[in-house]
């Protein structure tokens, strides 16, 4: 298993670090799917990006070389073993899946992602609509989804009609525009 990779200009040992443990890596049980060019390039582009953190009065070039591949290797095990784990998939109960009218399941929704600040937009925006004759509630759901052209087309009024329709919601809604800010 040797790598195709060329690296013209880069210092000698720091190649033959990256290669030795790209090689070592290739055949870790975790790391079965990628070639040993891609771990090569790895490790490579790590330690270059990090090559002007180097402080000679702190360590010798030898040995940040190592510190530096050490810990790009150890991360990207443990990144492996995470996706082998399941990294990023949600693990819901199944007894928490709720049925809604319609007949679909849905999850249930996660307070701690609730965002207060929505929370509190969509109660005022809420309580707004609720008090709107329904013409005009039904033009601001529809503002929703569709241009003015299509409701306009839709319900065979003119735009100019909607345009009224709307500065006359602008007054009830007024209050709501300290979440604009």
């Amino acid at each position: 298993m040797k790598s195709c990779n060329r690296y013209d200009g880069i210092n000698p040992y720091l190649l033959s670090q990256v290669r030795y443990r790209a090689r070592r890596l290739s055949r870790h049980s975790l790391m079965q799917g990628m070639e040993i060019e891609d771990i090569e390039q790895e490790l490579m582009l790590d330690i270059l990006a990090r090559t002007q953190s180097y402080d000679p009065d702190r360590a010798k070039w030898s040995t940040f070389v190592d510190r530096v591949l050490s810990n790009k290797c150890a991360t990207m095990i443990s990144t492996e073993l995470a996706a082998k784990r399941g990294a990023g998939v949600r693990a819901i109960s199944l007894d928490a899946l709720r049925a809604e009218p319609d007949g679909d399941l849905h999850e249930p929704v996660d307070e701690a992602s609730i965002d207060r600040t929505h929370l509190d937009i969509r109660i005022d925006l809420g309580r707004h609509i609720a008090g709107l004759p329904p013409c005009l509630s039904r033009l601001l759901r529809s503002l929703c989804e569709r241009t003015m052209t299509e409701i306009a087309r839709d319900n065979g009024v003119p735009k100019a009609t909607l345009y009224g329709h709307l500065a006359v919601l602008r007054g009830p809604l007024a209050p709501l525009q300290e979440y604009l800010h």
